[in-house]
């Protein structure tokens, strides 16, 4: 089945665990070419649990885009360096809604990484405003549910704009429907 999908997919194309909260490199084979890569893949991994096949996203830069509904706070984005190195390097930026784009922008450039990806050369090599708009979604999505949390990481960011490669979510989705209510005549 694994070999079916990479197929249907289109190499190259990635092999993970999917229960893995944090797969890092133990849990993950990139690069997979050929239907014996995927096989071979599937054979390392399968023992740990379920794996997923997704296509490989382009190289680029990794971000970390993340939703939390705070009981103080209310609802709050964190955007910042992604990838599997996400707690040790520690570079996210929070704020809490409303949000417009532009105060989006102006968080990510607050990073170390996002004002990296801000700066004048590395504009012209990466699509800053489509990790805005992925956290703007995010926000909108998080917003029409019961989730408690939503980690989007990495998101990768190239010239040709943004790859969510993976998500994690806790909380109900969608929102429960809430009961009818009665209107008086």
């Amino acid at each position: 089945a694994a070999v079916a999908a990479a197929g249907s997919l289109g190499y190259p194309v990635a092999v993970k665990l999917s229960r893995a909260l944090h797969r890092g490199p133990r849990g993950v084979r990139l690069g997979l070419g050929t239907a014996a890569d995927v096989a071979a893949a599937y054979g390392e991994l399968a023992p740990e649990g379920p794996v997923l096949v997704q296509r490989q996203a382009a190289p680029g830069l990794e971000f970390y885009v993340g939703v939390r509904a705070d009981p103080v706070f209310g609802r709050l984005l964190l955007v910042g360096a992604g990838g599997p190195g996400v707690e040790e390097l520690a570079d996210v930026a929070i704020a809490r809604e409303p949000l417009e784009s532009g105060r989006i922008r102006e968080l990510v450039a607050s990073t170390r990484a996002g004002s990296w990806l801000a700066s004048p050369a590395s504009r012209a090599l990466f699509d800053i405003g489509s990790l805005a708009q992925v956290a703007e979604k995010a926000l909108r999505a998080f917003s029409a549910t019961d989730l408690e949390s939503l980690d989007l990481n990495p998101v990768v960011i190239t010239r040709a704009g943004a790859a969510i490669v993976d998500a994690k979510a806790s909380g109900r989705w969608p929102r429960p429907a809430t009961a009818p209510r009665e209107v008086p005549a």
